[in-house]
């Protein structure tokens, strides 16, 4: 079974187990824990062996790529080849948040998380544990929730370990997660904004923004 990591309160983490975690990514491993949304799965999206093994968990050789969560807009701008301007407008609207924004990726992202898409989803979550870790790492975690393709997503840290087992090598225990829901998913493109998946942020909340941008 994975080790159990008592997270007291995601809004403080303690400085050593923020440490523990990042030698843990370090060495290739794979985490959950509490987002500001559902319990996601986390590893170093550079660490080729973890990457692998989130990628078969979730049954993501098929061509569904792995959404990144990112630290700060610095970090999504290094994983872009280019961030159009409504899409740094949503992520200053949305961000820190529940708003997955899809753009074209830099070539240094891996093959496993774009799928041959030629493009990635970035998220700032508003998580502070997951913030200092990203800081701590230099880097993104992968995003997907803490479950099996097409099965529900986990809300607690015993949720995760009934479904996924030894599968994961550690689950931070941060209570109930705020939501069962994921992130809203959209794209921005020159004809604007699609709505790939609806999830914790409204639709109209983030086409009332980008109007608002767009008539500015």
């Amino acid at each position: 079974m994975p080790e159990l990591l008592t997270l007291a309160d995601p809004a403080h983490p303690p400085a050593d187990l923020i440490e523990a975690c990042l030698e843990r990514l370090r060495r290739g491993e794979v985490l959950a824990g509490p987002t500001d949304t559902t319990y996601g799965l986390f590893c170093d999206p550079f660490h080729p062996e973890a990457l692998d093994r989130i990628a078969g968990l979730k049954g993501r050789r098929e061509g569904k790529p792995i959404p990144l969560l990112v630290a700060d807009r610095n970090q999504a701008a290094r994983l872009a080849t280019t961030v159009p301007p409504l899409a740094a407008h949503l992520m200053e609207a949305f961000w820190p948040g529940g708003l997955t924004i899809v753009v074209p990726a830099s070539p240094i992202v891996p093959g496993l998380v774009t799928q041959g898409t030629g493009a990635v989803g970035l998220r700032q979550p508003d998580c502070t544990y997951l913030l200092r870790l990203m800081e701590a790492l230099g880097g993104p975690l992968t995003g997907t929730s803490a479950n099996r393709s097409g099965e529900t997503p986990s809300a607690t840290a015993a949720e995760v370990m009934a479904a996924l087992g030894d599968e994961v090598d550690a689950v931070l225990d941060g209570g109930t997660a705020d939501r069962r829901e994921g992130s809203t998913v959209v794209t921005v493109t020159a004809e604007g904004i699609s709505v790939l998946r609806e999830g914790v942020v409204a639709a109209e909340a983030i086409t009332a923004v980008a109007e608002v941008w767009s008539g500015s």
